[in-house]
């Protein structure tokens, strides 16, 4: 993916967390998520990544963690962020 649609999107989801006043932590976490979500697909856009493609993505972060209880719901936030600028419905 291009730096600077990259950079489009962080900054887009970004902006959607502090007009839901997320803390600066989580939005710090969250981008840093989302960075490495789409570093994982360089060459689609977020539009063309399947439902499939993104649970074997969060399966692979998952399995890779020593604290799963810490890191389940950062590894969540692609999932958001699929749902917020694709307007996909994706069950939990």
């Amino acid at each position: 993916m291009q730096h600077s649609r990259k950079q489009g999107i962080i900054e887009y989801f970004t902006k959607l967390m502090k007009i839901k006043r997320y803390a600066p932590s989580s939005i710090r976490s969250y981008k840093n998520a989302i960075s490495l979500f789409l570093d994982a697909f360089p060459d689609k856009h977020p539009e063309n990544i399947s439902i499939h493609e993104i649970e074997n993505f969060l399966y692979r972060k998952i399995k890779q963690e020593t604290y799963l209880h810490l890191i389940k719901k950062l590894w969540w936030a692609p999932f958001s962020f699929f749902t917020t600028i694709c307007g996909v419905k994706i069950s939990n």
